[in-house]
């Protein structure tokens, strides 16, 4: 392997001639949390940090009231290792960021030795090996895992000059600020949005145009404008189906298969949907044409899909296709409907008692819901359907963000792009 000058082959790969590479144990001390019982648990004292309070430092805690050795506390800045826990959330490490607490027995906190390495980069580096660390811990193949302590300080670190961390820590902390920033944009914006639907959806807020001059009346799906009418979707709806039940291999190229994972409330993302070879009797029974409303009925209830183009496709058995009278009722504004807790109580009520929650047509058609004219639905939509396109913008402008600085941390903790 031909190095470029300036770069050497360690055990954590080619990195710069002047960096060192040092196992988590030479650089760091480990210091367990402290184990207790049940009975130890109180209302009042000091919060326990457990695993499910390190991704949301207001979830609820347990207390302790005794005494505890100052190496158990916990403070906010410092730094720790979840070694036992699912690899989607729990494990690895973070920053704690909430009030001074008792370290729990599964979890590490890290103390960096600050003439090796500074706490804001052992954090960086501890999440860039994260990988690693998890292909050395116990049950690496299942989503729930632990590492020994043991395992966790022989793990290599690429360590740079101490200037040169401090560079790196703070053009990734730059980029932390910006994420943090667009995700609470992005709750904002969410915020605003479940606003608006209440107050569109039903009729607390009229939107220029419609209902001067006019009151309100009670329904039976409460409170709504005097112009608006009630009903249940088995008045406006024209047609429905169950989808397409098979146990056939999926095949490169054929008729593709809408399933509930495929559908985005309104979306619907024919990207990675699979093929199948299906009869043209199949096909002609099961195929989406535009205008179809395809709802979730089992497993992920409150999904649902709007085809608004005519594709080579089938849906899938655990979806029912439905059909609406489009001069009675629009497909966007019923979505937006369907995202409501108006329509989600009805929901509960009907599978209240179950142990598995699956929704039928004969439900969806019970479903009462308000029922302005078509003009009204179709302005609505309009200005819900606007929020989400800003939405959309700020969820991909975040996710290339994020991508962003993934590329910039294996780049930075590496060294193969140089601050200094």
């Amino acid at each position: 392997m031909e190095l470029k000058p300036g770069y050497k082959l360690t055990e954590v790969g080619v990195i710069p001639e002047d960096w060192g590479v040092f196992t988590i144990g030479k650089t760091v001390t480990l210091v367990n949390g402290r184990a207790f019982k049940p009975s130890d648990w109180k209302t009042h004292g000091l919060p326990i940090i457990r695993i499910q309070n390190l991704n949301d430092p207001m979830a609820s805690y347990n207390y302790y009231e005794g005494d505890v050795e100052e190496r158990y506390y916990v403070n906010n800045g410092d730094i720790l290792f979840a070694w036992s826990g699912t690899k989607e959330s729990s494990f690895g490490a973070r920053m704690w960021r909430g009030q001074t607490a008792i370290l729990n027995q599964h979890i590490f906190r890290v103390i960096p030795n600050e003439a090796k390495l500074s706490s804001q980069y052992v954090l960086l580096a501890l999440k860039r090996f994260q990988e690693d660390i998890e292909r050395k811990s116990h049950g690496f193949k299942s989503s729930f895992v632990h590492i020994r302590k043991s395992d966790l300080e022989s793990t290599f670190l690429a360590v740079p000059p101490l200037p040169e961390q401090r560079s790196i820590a703070t053009v990734l902390s730059d980029m932390d600020a910006l994420l943090r920033s667009l995700d609470q944009l992005i709750a904002k914006k969410r915020d605003l949005k479940q606003a608006t639907m209440q107050q569109l959806l039903t009729g607390k807020k009229r939107l220029p145009g419609f209902g001067e001059g006019k009151g309100y009346k009670q329904t039976q799906v409460g409170v709504i404008p005097e112009d608006w009418d009630w009903c249940q979707i088995s008045k406006v709806s024209i047609g429905h189906k169950q989808g397409y039940y098979t146990k056939d291999r999926y095949v490169e190229n054929g008729t593709q298969l809408v399933r509930i994972t495929d559908l985005y409330n309104p979306r619907i993302d024919f990207e990675a949907m699979p093929m199948l070879h299906i009869s043209d009797k199949d096909f002609e029974q099961y195929k989406i044409s535009k205008g179809d409303f395809l709802f979730a009925r089992s497993g992920a209830i409150g999904r649902y899909g709007i085809v608004n183009e005519d594709i080579n496709a089938i849906f899938g058995s655990y979806i029912i296709r439905f059909n609406f009278d489009r001069n009675k009722l629009l497909n966007n504004f019923f979505g937006y409907l369907f995202e409501t807790q108006m329509i989600w109580r009805q929901l509960l009520s009907i599978t209240q008692g179950s142990s598995n929650i699956n929704i039928n047509a004969g439900n969806i058609k019970a479903l009462t819901i308000p029922l302005p004219d078509t003009e009204e639905q179709h302005t609505i939509a309009t200005v819900l359907s606007d929020m989400d396109t800003e939405l959309v913008a700020l969820e991909q402008r975040r996710d290339k963000t994020r991508a962003l600085k993934q590329g910039m941390m294996q780049e930075l903790l590496t060294g193969r792009t140089r601050l200094l």
